[in-house]
């Protein structure tokens, strides 16, 4: 009797740990910086990482470090700034209220020229000497945020001059899901710029490169891929959590949608998702890839939170969502584990976070094909994930310090 009495006790001691494990939910943030539009991450800011002359720096608050060695090259006495890379310089920003210091800054900290523009920006690029500002208006009566562009061409003596900015070449006027949207554009050299509408809150799209970098203004329609050939974006349907694709074509003055794209198709792969990050994470030539995400409570009586959550205790699944650029078609869907968190994708190959380590898989069939320990991501913190060129960078949000790059 009495080693019956001990085979049943041992028998639910092992049950409850097992159901403890089951339900003991990570305690972590993860946050994958491109996924995001500018609006949606006020608290972490713009990018982070910069790229120059084959060598990686880091901002963290005013101070500018080189990724390699750790040590702080630059330290511009200010609470934060923001940051481009572009030529042989690091441009930094610096807002106040009404106006913004820029700043070239070379590889080795030393401040070049340093400019006093008045007016106050975060996002901005820089080609040849000519920067290109996103300016809002806000009418807090209202509650309307106006966007508009800034250009300056910055002279070697500290001096500069506004460049005319005209937006009258009309691209296209289209009707969206609620909208009737028209579309102008203004370009210099490398510099590609889209105005979307002319209401209060529609905004400046700034593509950098030929599409390299894309600056978003925040409002729809998301921009997923723009280049000289053609432009793919999205507008959300609210009543079946889907999106309409568009794709304009600049050469043939078209447009061409597909409509609730992943409204109808994602539930071909038996998949139910709470929302859809705004950014694309990976646009190449052939195919364009989203992500969507799947949430849960967690907790009784309350309900899951909407659309998206960097919270890995909220966590369902992760969905990487290919689409072809020809046809808009949704050409195939890959669904990861639960607490499992995409933080990287291109044509060939995912990253994902998981229980402690970073996963890489094959693309075509999803098979794992790497394994590496992340021993910097902890129980309890919080994690951006940011990419540059051939890496993701790996912040502790808490200290604001990159703490590992991820090769890709």
């Amino acid at each position: 009797m009495k080693k019956s009495c001990l085979l049943i006790l041992a028998a639910l001691i092992i049950t409850g740990g097992v159901i403890f494990r089951v339900f003991q939910y990570p305690d972590l943030n993860i946050h994958v910086l491109e996924l995001y539009e500018d609006a949606a991450r006020v608290d972490e800011g713009p990018e982070r990482v910069a790229h120059l002359n084959e060598k990686y720096y880091y901002i963290n608050g005013g101070k500018i470090t080189d990724a390699q060695s750790g040590k702080t090259i630059y330290d511009s006495g200010a609470e934060s700034i923001n940051v481009c890379a572009s030529g042989n310089y690091i441009w930094t920003a610096e807002k106040s209220e009404d106006s913004t210091k820029v700043s070239a800054v070379d590889g080795e900290g030393k401040v070049i020229n340093s400019y006093s523009l008045p007016v106050a920006f975060d996002e901005f690029v820089i080609e040849d000497n000519i920067i290109f500002c996103e300016v809002s208006d806000n009418d807090l009566d209202i509650g309307n945020i106006e966007k508009y562009l800034k250009v300056y061409e910055l002279s070697d003596n500290n001096t500069f001059k506004p460049v005319d900015v005209d937006f009258s070449d009309e691209v296209m006027s289209f009707e969206m899901m609620f909208d009737i949207v028209d579309i102008s554009s203004y370009s210099y050299k490398n510099i590609r710029c889209m105005k979307f509408s002319e209401d209060p809150g529609c905004g400046i799209v700034m593509s950098y490169n030929d599409g390299e970098r894309l600056i978003l203004s925040g409002c729809p329609p998301r921009i997923y891929t723009l280049n000289e050939n053609e432009m793919i974006f999205s507008d959300y349907r609210d009543d079946d959590d889907s999106i309409v694709l568009y794709k304009y074509d600049f050469k043939k003055g078209s447009a061409t949608s597909k409509e609730s794209v992943i409204g109808m198709n994602i539930r071909g792969f038996n998949a139910y998702f709470s929302g859809f990050f705004d950014h694309s994470i990976f646009s190449g030539s052939s195919e364009v890839m989203l992500v969507a995400q799947d949430t849960a409570s967690r907790s009784l009586g309350k309900e899951a939170p909407y659309n998206i959550s960097d919270e890995m205790k909220r966590h369902m699944y992760d969905y990487l969502l290919i689409f072809d650029t020809d046809t808009l078609e949704l050409k195939s869907g890959r669904k990861t584990k639960t607490f499992e968190r995409i933080i990287y994708a291109d044509a060939e190959k995912a990253i994902t976070y998981y229980k402690g380590n970073y996963i890489t898989y094959s693309i075509s069939d999803w098979k794992r094909i790497g394994k590496t320990a992340a021993d910097e991501i902890k129980e309890g913190g919080s994690y951006t994930f940011e990419l540059c060129r051939e890496y993701v960078f790996v912040f502790d949000d808490n200290s604001g310090e990159c703490i590992n790059r991820i090769a890709i």
